[in-house]
């Protein structure tokens, strides 16, 4: 996953050494951001889309203050001395000169350059003389299976038999070029899925699809998006599709959304992003206005009510239409959106005002649980906000409030610049219990920015350069029922986190986190009972670049949660990367105990370029990985991954459709790509 992205920055900067050292920053942070797991949150979607953001890396010289905040990396001490001194001398020429700007060290930049580009200044040509001579470009083929087959393939039952064959299949093409153009085809059918050509069906071959073609920065025309885009704005309570995160190692820069409006979705996530058309167009050069239209068809579950109407009960995020049961909910409702943004921005201040209006095909009409009440339902749907961001000397404010029905939801925070190595920040939330957002993804402890009311304080402090200390407390209230909760209730959880770079070579990492969360009662004998889940977690790592080839990691978890009864795990995990020439390989070995799903671990682990891998460890056993890369030459690479995982004292991994007999499992992953 990692190889070949480092591969395009080395033909960027033409330097083999980049390349290796901006692999290791990624995986860093990776390491950073995915540390606060639930079960609601698609992570490895959420890491596909942080190696797409990659493969899309912003022009340095062009980017707003806004979009150098969609990075997530910069503090707004470090945006305001960018943009000061692009003010004062100018286009930036190479990424040696981002160590002029002030109190931007060696390891920051190092930290962005898998997100940056530096355009050269060219003649002017058309648009079709520019691709072709213009921009970066990839074609990339994957593949993976498990060698144990799994229960759906061989099941008597014909509606839950899987009926394709037990391979993946993803293939990805794009080129672009940042600030300019981009196209590209996503095609991918997940295992157990068969190749059908069936057009009236919406399925010519593979599964799914997603296609766009994008033009930037022409004349009026700032953005224009024809296929499929994602939409970000405010603070995420309307239009919320683009790459966002919460809590985690990160205590700052992941908390507020970023206002980035359109871009390109090349995610496998079959029901994210819009399909249709979108454009901003540049009023003058403070005012902008951006709307769009889509038209989707979206996986669901239908059923039939009590008068006969067909209706939609829930949706299904999967994307797997392996058997008769799962095809019967794929693209079973159309959706139709459209909305609009009128948008004043200047060096300080940006101000917005957007609505949304969202039809269906059939009304949706969730199963009648009372946690749910305040579930949307019907089949139309209009909302509208005001979002804002304000800077003024070292203090950025920032929020959004939106309006569906008379119910509101409203996100406002503060992040101040206390030194230049000093962040911290303030937030608070309200989401009405009966506030509704379809296409939102705004900062909650929920899935959903709905019925919560919260407050989060974060900090970040940095002392020379050897020392990192990083903290938050988030304090929420649910005002209503939720899914696993009887009655409204309040929780909390905290994070430590230390940093110690002992050398260049050497860093140590020591994070504490503790959860105090509300969940029903799982005593078959005890009804309605609330219990109060305590978690504490902590995570230890130390990293060692022993030489130019060999690095190594070791890594050591622990978590105990008392629900009531009190439950551990741990986790040893030891990395091993060797790199030269045209050759990488990355081993990791990892054994667990842990006695209860509650006190589960999860570890990164790096895989194929794009691709993503976060297995949960749970039970006693190990788990294991190998991934060898070959860059043959500038234009094509390779890539073969291994994983073996074993389980003590179980018949049977996985569960329903796609367990495997045995304690055993093996998956083998395989990845060409040629870039043009």
């Amino acid at each position: 996953m990692k190889g070949l992205f480092f591969i395009l920055l080395l033909l960027l900067f033409h330097t083999r050494a980049k390349a290796q050292q901006n692999d290791d920053q990624l995986q860093k942070i990776l390491d950073d951001w995915i540390q606060t797991q639930d079960e609601q949150t698609d992570y490895e979607g959420l890491l596909e889309q942080l190696y797409l953001l990659a493969a899309d890396p912003i022009d340095i010289n062009k980017a707003s203050a806004e979009e150098l905040r969609s990075l997530f990396l910069l503090t707004e001490h470090e945006i305001k001395e960018l943009i000061r001194y692009r003010e004062a001398t100018g286009n930036i020429t190479d990424v040696y000169e981002l160590q002029a700007i002030e109190n931007w060290s060696v390891e920051l930049i190092e930290m962005i350059l898998p997100f940056i580009t530096i355009e050269k200044v060219k003649p002017e040509k058309n648009l079709w003389q520019r691709v072709k001579s213009e921009g970066k470009g990839y074609l990339l083929w994957r593949t993976d299976t498990f060698l144990e087959e799994r229960k759906g393939f061989n099941i008597e039952d014909v509606d839950k038999q899987f009926q394709g064959n037990r391979f993946r299949q993803l293939i990805r093409i794009r080129k672009s070029s940042a600030g300019d153009y981009s196209f590209g085809l996503t095609a991918e059918k997940d295992a157990g899925e068969k190749w059908r050509w069936n057009v009236q069906q919406h399925q010519p071959g593979f599964d799914y699809y997603n296609v766009h073609l994008q033009v930037q920065n022409k004349k009026s025309i700032q953005n224009f998006i024809v296929g499929d885009f994602q939409l970000q704005s405010g603070q995420g309570l309307l239009h919320g599709n683009a790459f966002g995160l919460g809590k985690g190692g990160e205590t700052i820069n992941t908390i507020r959304r970023n206002n980035t409006l359109f871009k390109p979705f090349t995610s496998t996530l079959e029901n994210g992003g819009f399909r249709g058309v979108a454009s901003t167009i540049k009023i003058n050069s403070k005012l902008n206005l951006s709307g769009y239209l889509s038209y989707k068809n979206r996986n669901a579950s239908s059923q039939t009510d009590s008068v006969g109407n067909n209706t939609i009960s829930s949706w299904r995020n999967s994307g797997l239409h392996r058997n008769e049961n799962e095809r019967n909910g794929r693209q079973q409702i159309t959706e139709t959106a459209h909305g609009g943004i009128v948008q004043y921005e200047n060096n300080t201040t940006l101000l917005g005002i957007q609505f949304q209006n969202i039809s269906f095909s059939k009304a949706i009409k969730p199963k009648p649980n009372l946690y749910n009440q305040f579930a949307f339902s019907g089949k139309n749907f209009q909302a509208a906000s005001f979002y804002f961001s304000k800077t003024i000397s070292a203090f950025h404010f920032f929020g959004e409030s939106a309006l569906y029905k008379k119910y509101v939801g409203m996100n406002i925070g503060l992040l101040a610049a206390l030194s230049n190595r000093t962040d911290w920040l303030l937030q608070y939330r309200f989401y009405d219990k009966q506030f509704v957002s379809l296409s939102g993804n705004p900062f909650a402890e929920s899935s959903t920015g709905q019925n919560e009311i919260g407050f989060y304080t974060g900090l970040k402090h940095q002392i020379k350069k050897k020392h990192i200390f990083s903290a938050y407390a988030d304090f929420y209230q649910f005002q209503w029922l939720r899914f696993r909760l009887y009655q409204p209730n309040t929780g909390w959880d905290a994070l430590l986190r230390y940093q110690y770079m002992l050398n260049k070579k050497t860093n140590f990492i020591f994070q504490y986190r503790t959860e105090e969360k509300p969940r029903n009662s799982s005593q078959a004998n005890i009804a309605y009972q609330i219990n109060i889940i305590t978690k504490q977690q902590i995570m230890m790592s130390m990293q060692h670049q022993a030489s130019d080839s060999w690095k190594f990691q070791t890594r050591i978890q622990f978590a105990q949660v008392n629900n009531p009864d009190r439950k551990k795990g741990i986790a040893l995990a030891q990395d091993v990367s060797y790199k030269h020439k045209f050759f990488t390989m990355h081993y990791r070995y990892c054994i667990f105990d842990v006695s209860d799903f509650d006190a589960r671990h999860y570890i990164v682990e790096r895989d194929v370029w794009s691709s993503a891998s976060l297995p949960v460890l749970n039970g006693q056993g190990s788990r294991s990985y190998l991934l060898l890369q070959f860059k043959f030459n500038k234009a094509l690479s390779l890539w073969f991954r291994y994983a073996h995982t074993y389980l003590k004292n179980i018949d049977e991994m996985g569960s329903g459709l796609d367990a495997t007999t045995g304690n055993t499992r093996n998956e083998i992953k395989f990845q060409v790509m040629v870039n043009f």
